[in-house]
């Protein structure tokens, strides 16, 4: 493992169970073994190692978003496509979703991370033209904000992600604390709930 990628998988585990703000890089040279001159010869500083964190989590999942719009199937198996990329990913991904959870909710912070805001904007605006498309050919009601089903979809994912924690214990790597039949189980229920409020007349 190259130290480089040992200080960011250090990292991980520790922003995610003391947040980025209560984090220090010397705590993470300590954990890593390393010399603190490391983490700023690789990153420049913290706020540069989060920036790497955040992208090198993301940009496969925001391809997979693309893709998704690119698809020559119907709007509403698109939003469904798009709930099993969110659970899969945010349960696939315990540590990584909780930092990026716990650095949306500081706005004022976020516009200073640039993979997490392309993240957030990649998400919301795939998910209104879908939504949009879907209104247009009369597919979905036409009161449907895009919006506020992105937010119900990734809350409730998150929601399901925080209550189940304690039974769940966090794997660091590419492994999950989640089985697939568990995973599936909210896409399905996402899936129900959606289709209530996109066609619903």
């Amino acid at each position: 493992m190259s130290v480089k990628y040992e200080i960011m998988n250090v990292a991980i585990r520790l922003f995610a169970q003391k947040g980025y703000m209560a984090s220090s890089t010397r705590e993470i040279a300590l954990m890593a073994g390393v010399n603190l001159s490391m983490i700023n010869y690789y990153f420049s500083s913290k706020e540069k190692l989060l920036e790497n964190i955040v992208a090198s989590n993301t940009s496969d999942l925001i391809e997979k978003i693309k893709d998704v719009v690119e698809l020559e199937i119907s709007e509403l198996d698109k939003i469904h496509s798009l709930i099993e990329i969110y659970a899969f990913y945010i349960l696939g991904n315990d540590e990584v979703s909780r930092i990026l959870f716990q650095e949306q909710l500081m706005s004022s912070y976020v516009e200073n991370i640039k993979a997490l805001q392309n993240l957030d904007d990649a998400n919301r605006k795939y998910f209104t033209e879908i939504i949009d498309s879907g209104k247009q050919k009369l597919i979905f009601a036409s009161d449907t904000d895009p919006g506020f089903l992105y937010l119900s979809i990734i809350g409730t994912v998150q929601q399901y992600l925080i209550r189940t924690r304690s039974d769940h214990k966090a794997v660091s790597g590419n492994q999950t604390a989640y089985s697939e039949a568990e995973i599936n189980d909210v896409v399905a229920y996402l899936k129900k709930l959606c289709d209530g409020i996109l066609l619903a007349r």
